[in-house]
């Protein structure tokens, strides 16, 4: 059973279809109580850093996310909230500190970024021999929308894509793990990345 986080993300029902897909029985988690008796959790997002943790501050989910020894994915904003904190935003905003490094828009470490933002479509990700990624790959396209990105220690970095910039399209921290992109969006290259970390065989 996996608990996929649920605080209002904009993408949350289209995880529930790509787990549906791959025949992973999961539920919407609230609240910590909740995370009880899961595999292993999913944490999804679209939107912005500082509203996402106010919504899991206030349902206590926040540090539930930092205690727990389960497995977590983060996606899209997901893996931005796994920072210590974002830049997003007028003033910027504490995260769940789940890996060491700060979320930044694109270009904010020196002058004008000279591609559009957002990020979106699909871009070819060069993926690392991560248990995430196996059956992939070195080289896969997946789905990108967004038009911040994270700023953390190469090894802790476990796919790369370039947008102007090279930024980490997925991150691993121990049993911690989150990516960039769209799994859910990224046709069968994100479902095996779901599959692989439900551990679960792809029927399809």
């Amino acid at each position: 059973m996996i608990a996929l986080v649920d605080y209002g993300a904009g993408n949350l029902r289209s995880v529930e279809f790509a787990l549906e897909h791959l025949g992973v029985p999961f539920r919407r988690a609230r609240d910590p109580v909740e995370l009880k008796g899961a595999a292993a959790v999913i944490l999804p997002g679209v939107g912005a850093a500082a509203s996402a943790m106010r919504e899991l501050e206030e349902r206590g989910l926040a540090d539930a996310l930092r205690e727990t020894s389960l497995p977590v994915l983060g996606v899209c904003l997901g893996l931005q909230l796994f920072t210590e904190r974002s830049d997003e935003g007028e003033v910027p905003v504490d995260c769940l500190g789940l890996v060491p490094g700060e979320t930044r828009r694109f270009g904010a470490e020196g002058g004008e970024f000279p591609l559009p933002l957002p990020h979106i479509g699909w871009n070819e990700t060069r993926l690392s021999g991560d248990p995430l990624f196996e059956g992939l790959r070195e080289r896969e396209h997946f789905y990108y929308l967004h038009s911040y990105r994270a700023s953390v220690a190469a090894e802790g970095v476990i796919a790369e894509a370039d947008y102007g910039e090279p930024f980490p399209a997925a991150v691993r921290s121990g049993h911690r793990v989150a990516v960039q992109f769209h799994p859910e969006k990224s046709g069968a290259a994100g479902l095996r990345v779901l599959a692989n970390f439900c551990g679960t065989e792809l029927t399809s």
